[in-house]
């Protein structure tokens, strides 16, 4: 005689009808009389898996914006680190001189021949606030030079980084078939 598992369907040959056998294909405990043979119990209803949702692709703003704030951190540190020289200098010829030293002034000329004249005082003061606002001067273009070529710099990474944001985002757009990437 032969049954049906009710669970898997499987066929098989049984030799004693009236007893329970496993299913050689799952195992399910199957009874064999007669009748059991001719009704087969009724099978679980087939349970779906569920789908996974499809994810829509979020665009990374919020690691572009991590990458936005640790480069403009990275170099106004570097900013600070490369003017700390000049910094210092400009503050010590403050202190020394006064603010009268970011003003530019005139080199005095040659040196008067005696050392001791009140000539020669005036005109030492005058050439030691001259030296004073040179140093100033070359101290500020320094902090200049390096502000500037930073600030380009940071400038050029941000639309490098905006590039590459706007081409994965198209990628994406691709991927998707046209529709909308959700930004948040």
């Amino acid at each position: 005689m032969k049954t049906t598992c009710p669970e898997c369907g499987a066929r098989f040959r049984v030799l004693r009808p009236g007893s329970v056998v496993p299913c050689p294909a799952c195992g399910n405990p199957v009874a064999t009389s007669e009748t059991a043979a001719a009704e087969p119990r009724p099978s679980r209803p087939a349970v779906e898996a569920p789908q996974p949702a499809q994810e829509q692709p979020q665009m990374p703003w919020l690691l572009a914006g991590a990458v936005v704030v640790v480069l403009v951190l990275a170099h106004y540190a570097l900013y600070l680190l490369i003017t700390g020289d000049a910094r210092t200098g400009i503050e010590e010829l403050e202190s020394r001189h006064g603010l009268a030293v970011r003003e530019k002034h005139e080199s005095p000329g040659s040196t008067p021949p005696a050392a001791n004249s009140p000539r020669y005082k005036a005109w030492h003061q005058e050439h030691a606030m001259y030296a004073a606002s040179k140093a100033y001067a070359d101290h500020e273009a320094h902090r200049s030079l390096v502000s500037t070529g930073l600030a380009i710099s940071v400038l050029v990474q941000l639309g490098i980084t905006g590039f590459a944001l706007l081409r994965m985002n198209a990628r994406i757009q691709r991927q998707m078939g046209g529709r909308r990437v959700r930004s948040d």
